[in-house]
């Protein structure tokens, strides 16, 4: 692969990632909507604006994750019908971009302590035995998992797949760290 090939692949790596961040925000934006509730947006957080019931909340924490994994399964299908690289590419964005999150809150369920992210909280929000929440919290990282691997075996590389593998997903995870950190100095208390 020559250098602007690895150039533009970067590019796109990172731009989906963010769109993926924004697919993830606007599944809790719609769901808030919907429901009527006021919001608080930032560059990486959907917050209500003022009590909501359990049950809006669960479904608004629900919302993100969903959206990612239709996300990814939609561009999973789309790999048929466009650039092999760009679709599957936002698969691999959507999908893994939880799987990060999903392993903390895993640690965090295993610890009975606070949970990480929106997976932990919807677990905590059924149960606050540890073991429960290990339980809830391990469906979706399964589930994470799978589309992660399906998006990654639908790459087309022909040479140190794994290695290029790790580099999308660590590039990834890179670009939604530092827009979790840029959020965090623009909007310290959104956190």
């Amino acid at each position: 692969m020559n250098w602007s090939t690895t150039v533009r692949r970067t590019a796109i790596v990172v731009l989906l990632t963010l769109a993926s961040i924004v697919v993830h925000e606007l599944g809790h934006f719609v769901v808030c909507k919907i429901a009527g509730i006021p919001v608080k947006i930032s560059l990486q957080s959907v917050r209500p604006v003022g009590p909501v019931s359990p049950q809006v909340d669960r479904m608004a924490k629900a919302g993100g994750p969903t959206f990612s994994v239709v996300a990814a399964i939609l561009c999973l299908v789309l790999v048929r019908y466009g650039s092999a690289f760009v679709w599957v590419t936002a698969a691999f964005t959507n999908a893994p971009i939880r799987l990060f999150p999903s392993v903390m809150d895993l640690v965090h369920a295993v610890k009975g302590v606070r949970p990480f992210s929106d997976e932990g909280d919807l677990a905590l929000s059924w149960t606050t035995d540890p073991t429960g929440r290990t339980l809830l919290v391990m469906a979706p990282l399964v589930l994470y998992v799978a589309l992660t691997v399906a998006a990654g075996q639908r790459f087309r590389f022909a040479k140190q797949r794994l290695t290029a593998l790790i580099g999308i997903y660590l590039l990834s995870l890179g670009v939604d760290i530092g827009v979790v950190l840029i959020d965090e100095a623009l909007h310290p208390m959104a956190m």
